[in-house]
């Protein structure tokens, strides 16, 4: 099976507008990216938090030095 390319899968989204912006974060050195995903009146909404108990911390942690790392 031949792999499709992302021009060839989202040729009709430029078209939709759903293209326009989109950051790859295979494209980005550090493989993160800051972008708004959700539509601006749920961005403020909080889905999941993570506990400060266990792995979750490591998780937390984790996080946190990607995106410091990413915006230097």
């Amino acid at each position: 099976m031949r792999k499709l390319d992302k021009v060839e899968i989202y040729k009709g989204a430029t078209k939709l507008d759903h293209k326009t912006g989109y950051k790859y974060v295979r494209d980005c050195k550090k493989y993160y990216v800051k972008q708004q995903y959700l539509p601006y009146e749920l961005s403020a909404k909080t889905f999941y938090e993570l506990s400060w108990n266990g792995y979750k911390t490591k998780i937390r942690e984790h996080m946190k030095k990607i995106k410091e790392e990413a915006f230097k």
